[in-house]
């Protein structure tokens, strides 16, 4: 007894089943890995299907071409050592102090002589202040003086600060410092303090002769002396 199947029956034909919705995904997640895995240069390389070509732009250089030869800047001139050269810059320097110091020089005044009753001369150095009143002969007052040689080379013989009474040997107070002994000539030549107000300067020219006999040696006999001298005070 033959039995008919509802079954349909092809020759040489599979049928199979639609993909399911799964299947879809697990084919996208397989894709997306297998391309992750590629190396960048190989990815870079694939190009989904459909997508346009896009052309990199290039960039070409042209090598400029010269023209001519470089322009050369001008050598400067080697100078040629002159072994004269420093002599005669130095000669040239010498030339010109010369010719510095050769130029008029300064014209100083005239030096004024006073003289005084006892016939010492003196030069007024300096004027004194105008608010003080002049030193008169018998007062004490406070000096302070120098001597020393005039010819030749200048020698200090004896300075000092003293106190002393105009016309009067005696040293009343103060220092000296020196190898003479000024209260041999003080009484005299303390005369050129007469006339002298407080701050003045006087310079005593002392002739030779007029210097010292006991202790001062040969200092004053044959040479001339200055005995330089300042009012500090006129004290009485």
């Amino acid at each position: 007894r033959a039995v008919k199947s509802e079954l349909p029956i092809a020759l040489g034909v599979v049928t199979r089943n639609p993909p399911s919705a799964q299947d879809e995904e697990e084919k996208v997640s397989a894709t997306t890995t297998a391309a992750v895995a590629q190396p960048p240069e190989k990815r870079s390389r694939q190009q989904p299907a459909g997508a346009p070509t896009i052309s990199k732009p290039t960039t070409t250089v042209k090598a400029s071409q010269p023209q001519g030869p470089a322009p050369t800047a001008a050598a400067a001139p080697r100078a040629v050592y002159n072994p004269l050269k420093p002599a005669a810059s130095a000669a040239k320097a010498a030339d010109g102090v010369q010719s510095a110091n050769s130029g008029p020089k300064p014209v100083l005044p005239p030096v004024v002589l006073h003289s005084l009753p006892n016939g010492l001369q003196y030069e007024e150095a300096k004027s004194g202040s105008t608010d003080s009143v002049e030193a008169r002969s018998g007062q004490k007052v406070e000096i302070k003086f120098s001597i020393f040689t005039v010819e030749g080379k200048k020698a200090l013989l004896e300075r000092g600060e003293i106190e002393c009474r105009i016309g009067k040997n005696e040293v009343l107070g103060g220092w000296v410092d020196g190898n003479v002994d000024v209260e041999e000539v003080l009484a005299s030549w303390g005369q050129s303090v007469v006339g002298m107000r407080q701050g003045g300067k006087r310079r005593v020219h002392i002739p030779a002769g007029r210097g010292f006999r006991d202790r001062g040696g040969d200092a004053g006999k044959s040479t001339p002396l200055m005995f330089e001298v300042d009012l500090r005070k006129v004290l009485t």
